[in-house]
């Protein structure tokens, strides 16, 4: 059974101490996948979450509102990325909503990706530079013998 705004009320409690967020991440290279995570109390609903990446030179692209956001940084490098989330438990018809707030930043580290100039050879290419995995040669195996 759902909590209600008007049962905590009375009773006292503050629903806002269990909610929590939170969030894990995947990465390729220098594009960052972000999932929020954390803990809801039964009832609740996030209406909004604000992502900051900490990559001022992304411009627009630094700050999102989606569940699951993807952010392509631009150099590799330490970023401090942060989610922060509003929680509200509706009341009844008439009565208060309880909102609840809640932030979380964490440093996330940017590596390089790619082959880069130390494998360049006149008359060969790598491809996709930088890559998710495979990297593609195309060229001449004989500019390798010399």
């Amino acid at each position: 059974m759902a909590l209600k705004a008007q049962d905590i009320a009375s009773r006292g409690n503050n629903i806002c101490d269990s909610f929590t967020v939170d969030f894990s991440d995947t990465s390729s290279g220098l594009l960052f996948h972000f999932v929020e995570e954390g803990f809801t109390p039964n009832g609740m609903v996030i209406p909004e979450r604000r992502w900051y990446f900490g990559d001022p030179n992304s411009d627009s692209a630094n700050f999102s509102m989606a569940l699951e956001p993807d952010h392509l940084f631009t150099a590799p490098g330490s970023y401090n990325v942060c989610i922060a989330a509003d929680g509200k438990l509706p009341g009844e018809p008439g009565g208060n909503n309880v909102f609840c707030y809640d932030s979380t930043c964490r440093t996330v580290v940017v590596l390089a990706s790619g082959i880069g100039n130390q494998m360049e050879v006149p008359g060969n290419s790598f491809y996709p530079n930088p890559s998710r995995g495979i990297i593609f040669w195309q060229g001449n195996v004989n500019e390798w013998r010399k």
